[in-house]
């Protein structure tokens, strides 16, 4: 799973430097979740935001339970690698499905 979500990383990160973007310059990450069971998304909301993530918005779209949150982290590709990775794992133990992840330009 965390290598699914890192395989565009260097694309990413390429579009980001050609939209004026520096190693160092604030970014912001958006990530998506979705499981049928709200309780399991919850315990990943909770984990996040102990983990510094903000502005999330979870909700219920047709049966399934969705989160969309945020992450401010310096703009390096090493801090990208780390906070995927976390996401993954915690998805994982957790059993919620991590939708995938964009960077805000």
């Amino acid at each position: 799973m965390i290598t699914e979500h890192l395989e565009n990383i260097d694309s990413i990160i390429n579009t980001l430097l050609k939209k004026g973007k520096n190693t160092g310059d604030e970014l912001v990450l958006l990530f998506y979740f979705f499981s049928e069971d709200e309780d399991k998304l919850e315990a990943l909301q909770n984990k996040l935001t102990n983990l510094g993530f903000v502005e999330d918005d979870l909700y219920e779209d047709e049966g399934e339970f969705l989160l969309d949150i945020e992450y401010h982290t310096l703009f390096s590709k090493s801090s990208m690698v780390d906070i995927i990775t976390t996401v993954s794992t915690l998805c994982t133990s957790l059993r919620v499905e991590f939708d995938g992840w964009e960077a805000e330009v």
